[in-house]
């Protein structure tokens, strides 16, 4: 006979097994509502309960369940990555070179960093460190066919994957798990909601592009692998379903009723409206007026120090956009603005210091770049992390460096992106700048980038040794 703690967990999971029946779960939901009382009945039920899976814990945490929901079928000691569709180490979670956890709705556009939708596992799913940090917040859509659209979305990207500053097209195979997870979402939590801006919305809450999803879901039906997991996620997690699994037909119950509709529109029309402003200022730095002096990539980091005085700060950008003489800047990844109008010499930027302009600004550890420019065009420093500057800049990950500036003078090439400047910050300008551009005087770092101020002075005496006249003393006669 079995002992009493074996029969109580078997009855337990028998228990929840049951709880998690599809039928016996939808037993009190009416099914053939629609719109507004459709959405109530569903986020009623799918809303309690719901068992909140810590997202690191030293219990059974999100990644222990993403070992399991996303292993790969032929490996168990894999997982299958969202946007490669390739199998990794599970052991490798949270490596540079491993995969972490991926929000499909973005923390950015309202999931935040704590509460159930911060660790609901029916939308946080396994995915390669460095495409992950490719996607950011970048909508769900397609831009094939439009200026600045680059397939695959990201070097390591699954090849039918696509991506531009704004939106981001995963593989085929799961477009239609990611628009139920969407779905999902956007009727478990009152403060998220879909709209079908072909923009990134910077209300916190939004996210889209819904007519994308609509259509992905008629695409890619629910498949054997996709039901299995959404079953997994309520039997040994959650405790609660994704409707839009379980009866694919409520999608068009619900999100195509005409006042859903209307709403979504709406939030396009005046919640969310994409920027336009005027794009044609500088500040007073000119090439080598700052310099980079810290790196992180996932999360992103970063640390500029300006050389002189600066005025017009409101008007520099950084990017880590590709470059080339060619064609310019490439149009698939982000831009942010400066939010202060004049800094003192020495001071350091970080990325608290800038806000998102356009795109989504996410340093790959794989391989990337951060240029600083004057919104009016004009170059002030860069950063390569690949290890050199690639001409050719074929990839959103490589770019060729401005004519503007001069690798080992004004700008620098590194081998990785988690490094910082560890030479003396008290000197001239001219020679911080030079000790700032070779990678000798540079560290691999990790937690938070050095933002430590400078001493910058007027000339070159301003950094001679202390001591000088003691080494004098010592070449004296006795």
């Amino acid at each position: 006979m079995g002992s009493p703690k074996r029969l109580f967990r078997c009855t337990l999971l028998v228990a929840l097994a049951r709880s998690c029946d599809i039928d016996s779960y939808y037993a009190d939901v009416d099914l053939t509502l629609t719109g507004a009382a459709l959405r109530a009945a569903l986020q009623d039920r799918i809303s309690s309960p719901h068992d909140v899976v810590p997202y690191t814990s030293d219990a059974t945490d999100t990644w222990d369940a993403l070992y399991v929901l996303d292993a790969d079928p032929s490996n168990a000691d894999n997982v299958v990555g969202i946007y490669t569709r390739r199998s990794v180490a599970a052991s490798l979670s949270g490596a540079t070179d491993g995969w972490n956890r991926e929000h499909l709705w973005p923390k950015s556009h309202g999931v935040g960093y704590s509460g159930a939708d911060f660790s609901d596992l029916h939308h946080l799913v396994a995915a390669d460190g460095s495409t992950n940090s490719a996607r950011g917040n970048k909508i769900f859509g397609n831009c094939e066919g439009l200026p600045g659209c680059e397939s695959p979305a990201y070097d390591e990207a699954a090849d039918d994957t696509a991506a531009d500053a704004e939106s981001w097209r995963p593989p085929a195979d799961v477009r239609g798990d990611i628009a139920r997870a969407m779905f999902y979402m956007d009727v478990r939590y009152a403060d998220l909601s879909l709209a079908s801006c072909d923009f990134i919305c910077d209300d916190p809450g939004i996210s889209g592009n819904y007519s994308w999803l609509r259509r992905w879901h008629d695409d890619d039906p629910v498949d054997d692998a996709e039901q299995a997991r959404s079953d997994l996620v309520c039997e040994s997690y959650q405790l609660n379903r994704n409707p839009f699994v379980d009866y694919p037909e409520l999608v068009a119950r619900l999100f195509d009723d005409a006042d859903e509709t209307a709403a979504r529109a709406a939030v396009c029309d005046s919640v969310c409206v994409e920027e336009t402003d005027d794009e044609s200022g500088a500040s007073s730095l000119s090439a080598g007026g700052a310099m980079v002096a810290g790196v992180r990539t996932n999360p992103d980091a970063f640390a500029i120090v300006l050389l002189e005085d600066a005025t017009g700060l409101e008007h520099l950008r950084v990017t880590d956009n590709g470059w080339s003489e060619g064609d310019g800047f490439r149009d698939s990844e982000g831009v942010l603005a400066c939010t202060r109008a004049e800094a003192v010499a020495g001071t350091v930027l970080t990325e608290a210091d800038f806000e998102a302009r356009e795109g989504s600004f996410n340093l790959a550890s794989g391989g990337d770049q951060l240029i600083v420019y004057n919104a009016a065009g004009s170059f002030v420093t860069a950063l390569s992390i690949n290890g050199a500057w690639d001409d050719a800049a074929t990839s959103s990950g490589t770019s060729a460096l401005p004519s503007e500036l001069v690798d080992g003078e004004t700008a620098l090439a590194l081998s990785a992106g988690d490094y910082d400047y560890a030479g003396s910050r008290y000197g001239a300008a001219a020679e911080l700048r030079e000790w700032l551009a070779a990678g000798g005087n540079w560290e691999a770092a990790s937690g938070d980038v050095d933002a430590t101020a400078f001493d910058v002075g007027d000339s070159e005496s301003a950094a001679a040794p202390r001591f000088e006249p003691f080494y004098l003393l010592a070449l004296l006669p006795l």
